[in-house]
C-alpha cells in the first residue's frame, strides 16, 4: 500500500514537473522569437503623417482599422466578434460654438465671460444647445460626497436647478495631509466624472471645475484645457447609463475662477483652504448666470479591433491583451506641424499587441484558455472603447480571466526593473514579479501613486466589472544611467512630448526596455492562459467584492 503510494506520488511528481518544464519552455521559446523589427515596422507606419494621427471618425482612424484588421489576418488569427475583426462603437462628434458668451450678474456687478479665455462646456444630455436665465450659483466646495471619509460638500445646501462652482483635486491632495482621503495620492473623488456625477445627483442643472493646477497632480494649465476644448470632442451615443445627469459640464480659468468668487465677496485662496477643512458648508454666492452654450454634433461609428486564438481545453474562458489604437489626429489651426503622432501614445502600445499576437499565432504549445488581442477605438475621448466593450461584452465578462492592458510605453532603454502601475492591488503582482525574476529583473511599485494613472486607461473598465486587469509601464533603472536620471527623460517626455505634436517616432529610440516588457507581458498571459486557476485582487481592495459577488452568482446558475 505504502509503495503504490509512493509511486502514485512520484508518478504526479514527475508529470507536474514535466509540465512545468514545457511550460517554461514555451515560454522562452515565445519570448525568443519577439521581433522588435517587426514591432518597429509596426510602431512606425502607425505613427506616420500617414495615418493623420489615428483620431476615430476621420480617414486616418479608419486606415489604422484597415491595418490592424489586415495584420491579424496575416498571421492567420481568428475573427474576434463572430466572423468580424470588428466591434462598432456608436460616437458622436461635439463641436463646440466658440463664439458662446456667459453673463455673470448680482447685486450690482456685471461680468461677460468669454468661451475658450474664461469658460469651456459643452451641453450634457447630448442636446445642441443649453440656455440658462439667471440661474443662480453656489460654490460647493471640492465637490465631494465620500461617505467613507465622513465628508459630504452637498450638505445642508440646495443646488437643485442651479450651477455649481467646484475646486479641482480632493480635500486630501489640498492639504498634503495624509490621515485626510490619501494625501496627495488622489481617490476617485478627485476626477471630474465623479464631480460631475455628484453635481447631477444632487440636482444641480450645470458644473464648472475650477483649473487650477496646483490643486492637481495631473498639472495641465488652461492653455491645454483650451487647445481640447475648442475642439470636437467625442461621446458615445445614448446608452442607459451613459446619458449624462448635468446640462452642461464645464471648466473656469483659474483667473476667472478667483473673479467670480471676488465678485460674491469672497477670497479664492482662503476658500481653497477652508474647503479641504471637515465641517465646511458650501456658500451661495448671489450670483446668476444668463446665456446659452451651442454646439453641433455629427454621429458617426468607429470601431473596436478583435482578433482571438481559441484555447485547446478551456476555449470559454479568456486572457485578453489591450492597447488603444486611437490618438488626438490633426489641429489645422496649428503653425508648422499639425499632426499629433502620438508614437509613445500609443503606438507603442498598439504595435505590442500585434507582436504579440504574432507570438502567440506561432506557438508550438498553443495556449489551453482563449486569447483575445483587442484595439480599442476613442480612449483619448474618455477610455470610450473599452467603456463600450464591458457595456456590451463579445464575451461574458465572468469568464474573461485577466485584462493585460498596454498604454504609453515611453523608450527609455534597458533596465533593471519593470513597474507595475496600481501595484497591490491583485494577484497578478506575483505573475509579474515571478516573469521579471526569469529575466533577471525585479519589479518596483508605482513611482507615481499621486498621478493616478491606474485610473486613467482602457483597463479600468475592466476594473470596474469586477476583472483583475494588469497596467504595467517599462522600468526606471537605466542599467547604465541608473534611475533619477531616467526618470527625469521621462518627466521631460510628460512635459514636452506627451498629447503635443512632438510625439514622433525618433531613429534613435532605444526599445530595449520594451522589448523586455514585451517578454513579460508574454510570460504573464501564457502563464495565466495554461492555468485552471482565476486571478483575483487581493482583499482589501475596491474591486474584489465586485469580482467575488460575480464568481458567487454565476457559481449559483
Amino acid at each position: 500500500m505504502k509503495k503504490s503510494l509512493v509511486l502514485l506520488l512520484c508518478a504526479v511528481l514527475t508529470s507536474f514537473m514535466l509540465g512545468n518544464c514545457a511550460s517554461r519552455l514555451a515560454i522562452k521559446a515565445g519570448q525568443d522569437v519577439i521581433s522588435m523589427d517587426r514591432y518597429t515596422e509596426d510602431l512606425v507606419t502607425l505613427a506616420s503623417d500617414e495615418f493623420q494621427g489615428r483620431k476615430p471618425g476621420t480617414p486616418g482612424g479608419a486606415m489604422t482599422v484597415r491595418y490592424l484588421v489586415e495584420r491579424f489576418e496575416r498571421l492567420g488569427l481568428e475573427p474576434g466578434n463572430g466572423r468580424s475583426y470588428l466591434q462598432e462603437v456608436p460616437l458622436m462628434a461635439i463641436i463646440p460654438d466658440t463664439q458662446a458668451t456667459l453673463i455673470i450678474t448680482g447685486a450690482g456687478v456685471f461680468r461677460e465671460l468669454a468661451y475658450g479665455d474664461d469658460f469651456l462646456g459643452q451641453p450634457g444630455g447630448y442636446n445642441e444647445e443649453v440656455r440658462f436665465d439667471s440661474t443662480e450659483l453656489v460654490f460647493v466646495g471640492y465637490g465631494v460626497v465620500a461617505p467613507e471619509y465622513d465628508w459630504d460638500d452637498y450638505a445642508d445646501v440646495n443646488v437643485d436647478g442651479k450651477l455649481v462652482v467646484i475646486l479641482r483635486g480632493d480635500p486630501g491632495f489640498a492639504t498634503g495631509d495624509t490621515t485626510r482621503f490619501r494625501g496627495t495620492s488622489r481617490t476617485s473623488h478627485a476626477f471630474f466624472a465623479s464631480k460631475y456625477r455628484q453635481a447631477g445627483e444632487h440636482g444641480a442643472r450645470g458644473a464648472f471645475v475650477i483649473i487650477d493646477p496646483k490643486l492637481s497632480s495631473n498639472q495641465s494649465n488652461w492653455t491645454r484645457f483650451k487647445r481640447r476644448g475648442t475642439r470636437s470632442r467625442t461621446k458615445l451615443e445614448p446608452d442607459g447609463e451613459d446619458t449624462p445627469g448635468l446640462e452642461v459640464e464645464g471648466y473656469l480659468n483659474l483667473s476667472t475662477g478667483r473673479s467670480i468668487l471676488a465678485l460674491a465677496g469672497l477670497d479664492y485662496d482662503s476658500l481653497v483652504t477652508a474647503a479641504a477643512q471637515p465641517g465646511f458648508r458650501s456658500v451661495p454666492l448671489g450670483l446668476r448666470v444668463s446665456g446659452s452654450i451651442r454646439t453641433t454634433i455629427r454621429h458617426f461609428t468607429s470601431h473596436n479591433v478583435m482578433a482571438r486564438l481559441t484555447g485547446t481545453k478551456r476555449p470559454d474562458e479568456w486572457v485578453i491583451y489591450t492597447a488603444h489604437w486611437d490618438h488626438e489626429g490633426m489641429d489645422s489651426t496649428l503653425a508648422g506641424d499639425q499632426i499629433y503622432n502620438g508614437a509613445a501614445d500609443n503606438a507603442t502600445g498598439t504595435a505590442s499587441i500585434l507582436s504579440l499576437a504574432e507570438v502567440f499565432a506561432g506557438l508550438d504549445q498553443p495556449p489551453e484558455r482563449s486569447i483575445l488581442f483587442m484595439g480599442f477605438t476613442a480612449e483619448e475621448s474618455g477610455l470610450l472603447g473599452s467603456r463600450y466593450y464591458v457595456n456590451h461584452p463579445v464575451y461574458p465578462l465572468i469568464k474573461t480571466v485577466t485584462v493585460i492592458n498596454i498604454d504609453m510605453l515611453v523608450p527609455l532603454g534597458q533596465t533593471h526593473d519593470i513597474i507595475i502601475i496600481g501595484h497591490g492591488k491583485s494577484v497578478l503582482d506575483k505573475y509579474v514579479a515571478r516573469a521579471a525574476k526569469r529575466l533577471g529583473m525585479v519589479v518596483q511599485p508605482d513611482l507615481w501613486p499621486e498621478r493616478n494613472f491606474y485610473f486613467r486607461s482602457d483597463h479600468i473598465n475592466f476594473a470596474r466589472e469586477g476583472v483583475p486587469a494588469l497596467n504595467m509601464t517599462p522600468g526606471m533603472d537605466h542599467v547604465v544611467y541608473g534611475q533619477d536620471s531616467t526618470l527625469a527623460r521621462f518627466d521631460d517626455f510628460i512635459k514636452e512630448k506627451y498629447h503635443q505634436v512632438s510625439d514622433e517616432f525618433d531613429a534613435s529610440w532605444d526599445l530595449a526596455g520594451i522589448r523586455d516588457y514585451l517578454r513579460i507581458a508574454f510570460d504573464v498571459g501564457y502563464t495565466i492562459s495554461n492555468q485552471t486557476r482565476f486571478p483575483n485582487w487581493y482583499r482589501g481592495d475596491e474591486f474584489r467584492p465586485i469580482r467575488d459577488a460575480a464568481m458567487d452568482a454565476a457559481g449559483s446558475k
